[in-house]
């Protein structure tokens, strides 16, 4: 058996998530009230009673989904310590770096936090979920458009059937239209920002300065990264990767197609929601897929894996 634990990033957040591991294991309270001091305010009671609408705020969500994450990722270490490859969803893939040990858990968060503020300053625009649309076409459609003057492009190759995309509003709005007269289904994503564009190119540079001043080590297990669906361990050029990953697409299917040519046949999904083990279904591969966000999926995923 070869594992890839992932992690889903933002868009998963909820009020509540982790809080069944946090009322029942000592390791999960205090990677929160490690958040806590490292932040210096109180994520835990945000996460756990807060607002959903202050939860969503960018610079909240981000701290907030890693501390869940490891918290989670904690419980599942003392029962069964597995996982010989991870990758993250854009915002996950800082997970996947603390899993790796290549990012210490206390200089990721302040990070994130700033990365939030960053993307939501970065510019004004939509995005939105483009589901049963060829990807070609697709990538026709935002050349066309962009090259007319309103700016969309794809930002999130998710799966074989779901493709974001992102821009200025007046190129979402026109692809959304063309596309979804030509028979796919398309969701507007509650999202004022235009992620993984280059009209972020501003939250990509700003991010650049602050990661030059902070340590990350070469990984202790491969790290697949969103940006080129591949690993890379070297310091500087992870650093290069995080830089652009704001405004670049987030290669994701492509990565679980990499992970899948290279041997893995269990992905262990670990953190709120199940996006990420919906998107891989359906693929011409022997797998099987885990996820874990409650307790209840916790001691199921143990169970099958003989833990």
């Amino acid at each position: 058996m070869k594992t890839a634990i992932i992690f889903p990033g933002q868009g998963t957040q909820a009020i509540g998530m982790a809080k069944d591991f946090v009322d029942k294991y000592s390791e999960a309270k205090d990677i929160f009230m490690l958040a806590n001091e490292t932040l210096n305010r109180d994520l835990y009671k945000l996460v756990m009673e807060g607002d959903i609408n202050e939860l969503n705020i960018t610079r909240n969500t981000q701290p907030a989904i890693i501390t869940a994450e490891m918290a989670m990722l904690e419980v599942f270490k003392k029962h069964i310590n597995i996982g010989d490859v991870t990758a993250g969803l854009s915002l996950g893939e800082y997970s996947s770096l603390i899993f790796s040990k290549a990012l210490k858990f206390t200089d990721a968060l302040p990070l994130v936090e700033k990365r939030g503020e960053l993307m939501l300053a970065g510019g004004k625009g939509k995005m939105a979920a483009i589901i049963g649309y060829d990807r070609e076409k697709l990538i026709d459609v935002c050349q066309k458009l962009t090259a007319e003057g309103d700016y969309v492009v794809p930002a999130n190759f998710n799966s074989m059937e779901q493709i974001v995309i992102s821009g200025s509003a007046s190129g979402v709005e026109k692809a959304m239209e063309q596309i979804g007269a030509d028979g796919a289904r398309v969701v507007p994503l509650m999202v004022s920002s235009p992620f993984h564009t280059n009209l972020l190119e501003s939250a990509s540079i700003g991010l650049g300065q602050l990661l030059a001043d902070v340590d990350i080590k070469k990984p202790e297990i491969p790290v697949y990264f969103n940006t080129i669906a591949d690993t890379e361990e070297e310091p500087a050029k992870i650093k290069e990767l995080l830089t652009r990953q704001v405004m670049s697409p987030v290669l994701w299917i492509d990565t679980m197609l990499k992970l899948l040519d290279n041997g893995v046949d269990t992905f262990i999904e670990i953190g709120p929601g199940k996006t990420l083990s919906g998107f891989l279904k359906r693929l011409p591969y022997e797998y099987k897929v885990y996820n874990i966000n409650n307790i209840a999926t916790l001691e199921k995923t143990i169970t099958n894996l003989g833990g």
